[in-house]
């Protein structure tokens, strides 16, 4: 959470100050967190967190969620599962998402060969999204070394079945710099507007 507290502030004072409330966690093994970084462990995690938002009253209608790079694994998780989870969301925004663990072992290891030889991770974005019912927002650098906006992004995008979608192609974006090359305040508003919408 350290890494990614600038982000945090922002989504925390979007619209004004005190506007929204924003719950952001450390999966199991990340960061000062105990446990295993599993697949199930974060979307335990991510459930649990969904549980005590249920618990103090928040409702779907209220619940955007939001994931960046690995978040868009339980995000997409939870939008094509919402009855495995305490908590359905209203919208999801996805930045940077990836189509799946087997898309991104081929774009890195430019070898012909399963993904399970080198990780045990079944992670399939474009596949889960296919069952969404909310509306979507996606965030994409363009120029995202990291996620190919081709082979990752675009794919997902594409899946999505819900009842509306946005995209947002940023000219010029990497990996983790979209809010600063759209520019915060273009940023912070294309997120506001989604979430009124």
């Amino acid at each position: 959470m350290d890494f990614y507290w600038p982000r945090q502030k922002l989504y925390a004072n979007l619209g004004g100050k005190h506007r929204f409330g924003v719950l952001m966690i450390d999966y199991p093994g990340y960061g000062i967190s105990d446990g295993s970084p599993t697949e199930q462990n974060m979307y335990d995690a991510v459930n649990a967190g969904l549980n005590w938002l249920k618990e103090n009253g928040l409702t779907k209608e209220r619940l955007v969620l939001f994931g960046f790079s690995l978040g868009t694994a339980p995000t997409s998780q939870v939008a094509g599962n919402p009855s495995s989870f305490a908590l359905e969301p209203g919208k999801i925004i996805l930045e940077a998402p990836f189509a799946s663990a087997e898309v991104m072992i081929q774009d890195a290891a430019l070898l012909a060969m399963p993904s399970s030889y080198f990780v045990n991770i079944k992670i399939d974005n474009a596949e889960e999204i296919k069952k969404a019912t909310v509306p979507l927002l996606w965030i994409h650098g363009e120029d995202d070394s990291f996620l190919n906006i081709h082979t990752h992004g675009e794919v997902v995008y594409k899946n999505y079945g819900g009842p509306s979608k946005k995209a947002l192609r940023v000219p010029g974006g990497d990996h983790e710099n979209t809010p600063f090359v759209m520019g915060y305040t273009n940023y912070l508003n294309e997120l506001l507007l989604f979430i009124k919408s």
